[in-house]
């Protein structure tokens, strides 16, 4: 979604007249409710953490994550299988927490032939021991890349982010390959992500929209 600041001026409106500052972008020209709306309609067609892959980022092992070492925090230690759940694919990984914090890891979906598809985020708050946690592949972004048959995850990469504990970095790559069940493009859902938090996002810019409208009447 486009990057959104405050211009100094709208502040400083904002503050004399005890209102919200006006959203405005890179240029201080004001962004309407009607453009946000339509910017997050656009980017919201599949969950958060999900992200279509259109290159070669085949390379999971060196995406970027925040700078550090905190391989002595946690641990991922094993894949545990898949499942198919409101027409997205679920895959499912162990981690072991050693020092309790706030943890991301992704993982990459690709095709048979090493095509890649789809990526799927995960960030939890866990305390110390064994979890299972799942990574989420939309059926939407699934079938928007055309590809069925089997599909490979190349590992599991992980962080450990910055936090009150203080202490923040890489974990070590968890470099095995899974391989899914083969599947049917009619196996995934072809509907937009919905969720509570994705329907009161909208409901809050229609709102702001409305009332807008009444001001200039």
């Amino acid at each position: 979604m486009k990057s959104l600041r405050f211009g100094s001026l709208a502040i400083m409106f904002a503050f004399f007249c005890n209102k919200p500052a006006a959203l405005v972008d890179g240029s201080n020209t004001e962004v309407s409710a009607e453009q946000r709306l339509r910017d997050y309609l656009r980017d919201s067609k599949y969950p958060p953490g999900n992200l279509l892959l259109t290159g070669d980022e085949t390379s999971l092992e060196n995406i970027p994550l925040v700078a550090g070492d905190a391989t002595d925090t946690a641990e991922i230690i094993a894949f545990a299988g898949e499942r198919l759940g409101g027409g997205s694919l679920f895959v499912a990984f162990k981690v072991r927490v050693v020092k309790p914090g706030l943890f991301s890891f992704r993982s990459f979906l690709l095709s048979e032939t090493l095509t890649p598809l789809v990526q799927a985020m995960v960030t939890r708050d866990l305390k110390a021991g064994e979890h299972t946690l799942e990574f989420l592949f939309h059926g939407k972004a699934i079938r928007d890349r055309g590809h069925s048959g089997r599909f490979i995850l190349p590992g599991v990469t992980g962080e450990k982010l910055p936090d009150e504990t203080g202490h923040s970095g890489r974990l070590r790559f968890f470099q095995k390959t899974f391989r899914t069940q083969p599947y049917q493009l009619k196996d995934f859902t072809d509907r937009n992500w919905d969720s509570e938090e994705k329907r009161a996002k909208i409901r809050e810019l229609k709102r702001e929209i409305e009332a807008t409208r009444k001001k200039t009447r």
